[in-house]
């Protein structure tokens, strides 16, 4: 059996593998960081750590789906993504989901076609449901991980001179 955390973007439902979620928080004040990304909302400070949060909506750019306002549902994920640990904005945590191994099947054809397909390990039907498996390590390119190791450090040291 493997185990999954579901949840919501602009209205499709996603999945990641529970090992590699930290913890799931509620989303707390962020700190806007100059010279960022323009997906990355800002950084926050969790027990001592100074986390980047990027907004996986804008992150996935998923089509024809607008961005709304965050309310009392959105959720940060909290993983640690080769040794960096990394919030993502969901609009919600909706379970922990039990599926059996083989009950992952490849991504579709026309899926691929229209997005990146390096983002999804496969998909998971579950009843009524078509659940995206995503593959956190490759949602940010290997540039994009370096431009978060690379925020402004000065803006950093104040937030935590601040907290």
């Amino acid at each position: 059996m493997k185990q999954l955390v579901t949840f919501t973007v602009s209205g499709e439902e996603f999945a990641i593998d529970i090992m590699q979620v930290q913890e799931v928080i509620r989303l707390p004040e962020l700190t806007p960081v100059p010279n960022a990304p323009d997906f990355v909302e800002g950084v926050i400070h969790l027990r001592g750590r100074i986390i980047p949060v990027i907004d996986l909506r804008k992150r996935l750019k998923i089509a024809g789906k607008e961005i709304g306002p965050y309310d009392k549902f959105t959720r940060v994920i909290i993983v640690v993504l080769q040794g960096k640990w990394t919030g993502f904005i969901v609009d919600a945590v909706t379970e922990i989901l039990k599926v059996e191994e083989g009950s992952v099947k490849p991504t579709p054809e026309l899926v691929m076609e229209q997005t990146g397909a390096e983002y999804f390990e496969g998909v998971v039907h579950q009843n009524d449901r078509l659940i995206i498996l995503l593959n956190l390590p490759k949602v940010l390119k290997p540039f994009e991980r370096d431009q978060l190791k690379e925020l402004d450090l000065e803006s950093i040291k104040k937030i935590l001179l601040e907290q």
